[in-house]
């Protein structure tokens, strides 16, 4: 992976991750979406060949959430509307697959919003997807040390060719973006940096967030105080833990069982924990 050096931060560009085959979702409890010589990495747990989504659960959120709230932000930019902006929680404990779902969701997105730009915010690193006009996307990787201000990530975005509304304007174009917070790990920067970062865009486009954390620590709390930057009082999603047959139906699983990836190795939590 060669990282390009200039003005803007470091970036590379790399293949996009597997898509989303169209028998996915023929299996009761997982569809295992499998990863090809000339696809890219995931975006959350990279090195894993194969991703296993858990089909009760990732297909709820994304179609009845993340999907209409899509529709409605890119139906208000190509008509010149008012924008549309939506805010989401994914909660739950460790374990149970929360940062796994964000390779479903953007799976979903790019195939499903060609012309819509996503942002995936992960422990490491920021992936942008950004539309090439021909109904895909291009891929661009940066550190998240190099994203530290606001006016950074916004100036590389235009560099990429996603450009914001001027602030003020009542139309403005739609960006999805997906959030893991662990602000404990570096390099991420500060929370607060963090939501500076989403007030600053969700005041310049039509903002879907949808932000994945643990109700036991205290980062998500702060996006409960989220409207404040304009995007809408947060709708939270409670992501269950695994159920018997989904922990009985992983152990049958060729390969690596998703039981022993969601915690990339180190286990998944259950009803019966």
């Amino acid at each position: 992976m060669k990282w390009v050096m200039g003005s803007v931060p470091r970036y590379t560009q790399q293949p996009l991750p597997p898509q989303l085959p169209d028998n996915a979702g023929l299996h009761p409890f997982f569809t295992a979406v499998k990863r090809g010589p000339n696809d890219g990495p995931w975006v959350v747990y990279p090195n894993e060949r194969d991703l296993y989504t858990r089909t009760e659960h990732y297909p709820p959120l994304y179609d009845l959430h993340v999907m209409p709230s899509l529709t409605a932000a890119h139906r208000s930019w190509t008509a010149k509307e008012s924008r549309v902006s939506a805010n989401f929680l994914v909660l739950g404990p460790p374990g149970i697959g929360k940062s796994m779902s964000i390779n479903f969701l953007l799976m979903r997105a790019l195939r499903q919003f060609p012309e819509v730009p996503v942002v995936t915010l992960c422990v490491e690193h920021v992936d942008f997807f950004v539309p090439d006009g021909c109904g895909s996307h291009k891929r661009y990787t940066v550190l998240r040390e190099d994203l530290g201000t606001a006016s950074t990530f916004l100036n590389f975005m235009a560099s990429l060719g996603v450009t914001a509304a001027p602030i003020g304007d009542y139309s403005r174009p739609p960006l999805l973006v997906l959030h893991d917070i662990k602000t404990e790990q570096s390099p991420q920067p500060p929370l607060h940096l963090q939501l500076r970062l989403m007030g600053v865009l969700a005041v310049r486009f039509s903002l879907v967030l949808v932000v994945f954390s643990s109700p036991s620590g205290t980062n998500y709390r702060a996006y409960e105080k989220f409207p404040a930057s304009n995007s809408g009082t947060p709708t939270k999603y409670w992501m269950p833990l695994w159920s018997k047959n989904e922990m009985n139906c992983c152990k049958l699983l060729p390969d690596s069982p998703p039981c022993s990836k969601q915690q990339g190795g180190g286990g998944c939590r259950g009803q019966d924990d």
